[in-house]
């Protein structure tokens, strides 16, 4: 949602892709019938005849022909999208494509709910609430009346009008673990602690340096040589290890065709102290304190360069300026009914709030609009030098804070 799309949708009147809410629905701590009203809203936009992806906005006083009036709602009024889509999704008969998201405008924070053009028709599979299993309930106008549901005659024109002729892609987060979808937005609660800059940590001194008398002698003639970069590795580990969480996009091809030549583009703007890391650039062993002096693990060694000899389907590439961090996956072919995850990849945040990544879907078909976010709640710590040295130096014998 874009501010200029916000502001045209607020000179539109309620229809079949657009209903303005004052206030929010029922739904953490309602019961069936009061959950259903949320559901019947968004069964009937799916099943709208309309030509354009829907709009519910959540927050909006509808003025008749006029600028309808942002009126807000309050913060701890947000539906959280991830539990939105599981309780959609497990009573339909097929997956629902909408989403859930938090938007800011004149100071006031508005709900939007997004539902995409898609197959239909969608029904529930059981009774719920005031809502009957096998009834198409479809929008017409302004209003969704469960007690017109769709004809059979409709039905049968649902189909034949929504069945995809092409490929359509969709792109979600996926579970780290299973590459399942999980929705558009996720949550991530955690602690940042920040460590020492590497400016202001010192070098690990070698025995020459501490002990010159002797240890001096022993140190020329020793096969391994002291790191002095330790202390600022072990600091850039932990950090990477502590503060960074793992995450996964998932395209799906939802459609008939073959899409061909697909990219996934997003980009986010640097704010809120977050950083993206690909996977190759994770420290997955701890710094050692000597090494050898020639070999494997020498500074010479590590200081050579190697490239990527060939590029794979799903690796991720990220680039970052002051400005805005950008994510770039290309991913060849996908084939109709499958879906493919990228690399994994890692991100940071040392504050609260909401990170939105925009961006674009391409295939050789025009490119797809996508908007993916994630709502961190941070619990910001910092380990001062002296605190994070005396750890350094005795890591089994210091308790964590």
């Amino acid at each position: 949602m874009t501010p200029d799309l916000f502001e045209r949708l607020l000179y539109e009147e309620e229809g079949v892709t657009l209903d303005f809410k004052v206030g929010q629905y029922a739904f953490s701590g309602a019961d069936d019938r009061q959950k259903s009203e949320l559901l019947k809203d968004i069964l009937g936009f799916v099943n709208a005849w309309r030509r354009a992806e829907a709009f519910v906005l959540i927050g909006v006083r509808e003025i008749r022909g006029g600028r309808s009036e942002v009126v807000g709602i309050a913060a701890d009024e947000h539906l959280d999208d991830h539990s939105l889509q599981q309780f959609v999704s497990s009573k339909t008969n097929r997956p629902v494509r909408f989403s859930h998201g938090v938007f800011s405008f004149e100071g006031k924070q508005i709900g939007i709910i997004r539902i995409e053009e898609q197959e239909r028709p969608v029904w529930l599979t059981d009774d719920y609430g005031m809502l009957k299993k096998d009834e198409v309930y479809v929008r017409r106008g302004s209003s969704t009346d469960p007690t017109k549901p769709a004809t059979p005659d409709e039905i049968v024109k649902m189909v034949q009008a929504s069945k995809p002729r092409a490929a359509t892609l969709e792109v979600q987060f996926a579970d780290v673990e299973n590459d399942t979808a999980i929705g558009t937005s996720i949550p991530i609660k955690a602690d940042f602690i920040e460590f020492p800059s590497a400016e202001d940590i010192p070098d690990l001194l070698s025995p020459r340096e501490q002990f010159p008398s002797f240890a001096g002698v022993m140190s020329d003639l020793s096969y391994d040589q002291t790191n002095s970069d330790y202390y600022r590795e072990l600091a850039s580990c932990v950090h990477q290890q502590l503060n960074f969480h793992a995450l996964r996009f998932v395209i799906m091809n939802s459609g008939e065709l073959p899409a061909e030549d697909v990219r996934l583009e997003l980009e986010t703007p640097a704010a809120l102290g977050i950083e993206i890391l690909e996977e190759s650039q994770i420290e997955m062993r701890s710094p050692e304190r000597s090494r050898p002096r020639w070999g494997p693990a020498s500074q010479a060694w590590e200081h050579m360069n190697f490239t990527r000899a060939k590029r794979f389907d799903g690796v991720v590439d990220v680039t970052s300026d002051s400005a805005s961090i950008k994510i770039e996956v290309e991913y060849g072919k996908i084939q109709p009914g499958r879906q493919v995850s990228t690399d994994k990849l890692f991100v940071a945040c040392k504050e609260s709030g909401t990170v939105t990544f925009n961006g674009q879907v391409f295939s050789r078909d025009l490119p797809k609009q996508i908007e993916l976010s994630i709502e961190f709640d941070i619990s910001f710590k910092e380990a001062g030098l002296e605190r994070f040295l005396e750890w350094a130096d005795n890591p089994t014998n210091t308790e964590e804070e």
